[in-house]
């Protein structure tokens, strides 16, 4: 990545100004959907490796996002709630490894690929059809440009955005946690599958998040 910047700390400048965009009301909106939608896509892929059922993805004007599924017994319902936090933050990391291996077009694909599959069969709100249109159009785009730096930017951005947004969104659930429990969201529901409380797997969002985002650090953004 650092090929793209003529000095490390342009990078770090970089990260805030993403940081910063994302929080403009709106504009920031759209970026950040971007975690919500491999969020939701984390758990339809865990629903149907466990032999469940889904039945709709819905991606939110707020960012927030929902998987309506059926699964098959408490532990696929467990294995369901567990991934989507993860997922959200390893995605980035894999995102970040992908750059440094000069794999952006393979990245790029993969990401075109998956937003089709879950936009054709799973979402099913118009916020969710609109923006996935939006943002494969967008892609496709890119790719026909077939410019590599532009290509090389596009997956630096959506794995920052990524990276941030999926810590920034489990710390936000550990303060629901605190202040209001039954809004808790995915922790709420391993609170009711695991009789542990929703501030415990809000915790543990923010623990398996803070380290990968850590490795982030250490293994693509500290320059010598």
């Amino acid at each position: 990545m650092i090929q793209l910047f003529t000095h490390p700390y342009y990078v770090y400048g970089y990260i805030a100004l993403i940081f910063v965009t994302m929080r403009i009301p709106y504009l920031g909106v759209i970026i950040r959907v971007f975690n919500t939608l491999i969020h939701e896509s984390a758990h339809a892929f865990m629903a149907m490796l466990t032999s469940g059922k889904i039945l709709r993805i819905e991606l939110q004007q707020d960012t927030s996002g929902s998987t309506l599924s059926v699964a098959k017994n408490k532990r696929s319902q467990f294995l369901v709630a567990i991934v989507g936090y993860p997922v959200a933050a390893a995605v980035g990391y894999l995102l970040f490894w992908g750059n440094a291996h000069a794999y952006n077009v393979y990245m790029l694909y993969g990401l075109l690929f998956l937003t089709l599959v879950v936009l054709v069969f799973y979402i099913r709100n118009t916020f969710g059809i609109l923006w996935g249109g939006i943002f494969i159009s967008t892609i496709v785009f890119i790719l026909w440009l077939n410019q590599p730096k532009v290509i090389d930017f596009t997956i630096v951005t959506l794995a920052i955005v990524l990276s941030v947004e999926a810590l920034y969104s489990s710390f936000a659930l550990f303060v629901i946690a605190i202040e209001n429990p039954s809004e808790a969201g995915d922790a709420k529901l391993l609170s009711s599958i695991s009789k542990l409380p929703s501030l415990f797997w809000a915790l543990f969002f923010v623990a398996v998040n803070g380290w990968i985002v850590y490795r982030i650090i250490v293994d693509f953004l500290i320059f010598t």
